[in-house]
């Protein structure tokens, strides 16, 4: 694993496997409160149940629609956060309110928090915030 995070001045940081290049966690240093996690199933190997049913569909404006469709009638899909109005109906869905609320019971095991502590120290890309990322 690999942690990553986009600028200097980014809060987000991404933990991401060195062969497949599948995001597997990502630690956001002021919403996350070291209580979330976030894994995409079907693009790496693991170890461990994935069978948690999804709340909401997020950050979608560049998402390839044609390779499949979105799940828009089973849970809500949220394209972007840049409108306040968004940002507010996300959080308050009961699900996601309880997800980034403090946990009320420890964390049993290694936390991301933990997991970045042990990792290569963290890169930078350097990338310009609302630039466009062209992949060859």
């Amino acid at each position: 694993m690999r942690a990553a995070r986009l600028r200097d001045d980014g809060r987000s940081t991404r933990i991401y496997c060195k062969i497949c290049y599948a995001f597997v966690a990502i630690d956001h240093a002021v919403s996350y409160a070291n209580n979330v996690f976030m894994f995409q199933p079907d693009h790496c190997w693991k170890k461990f149940d994935v069978k948690v049913a999804p709340t909401a569909m997020i950050q979608l404006c560049d998402y390839p629609g044609d390779l499949t469709p979105t799940p828009s009638e089973q849970i809500p899909v949220f394209h972007t956060f840049r409108y306040p109005q968004e940002r507010t109906r996300f959080v308050d869905l009961p699900a996601v309110s309880r997800c980034f609320s403090p946990p009320l019971i420890p964390a049993r095991g290694e936390t991301v928090r933990d997991i970045l502590a042990r990792l290569e120290p963290v890169e930078v890309l350097g990338l310009s915030q609302g630039a466009s990322v062209t992949t060859r």
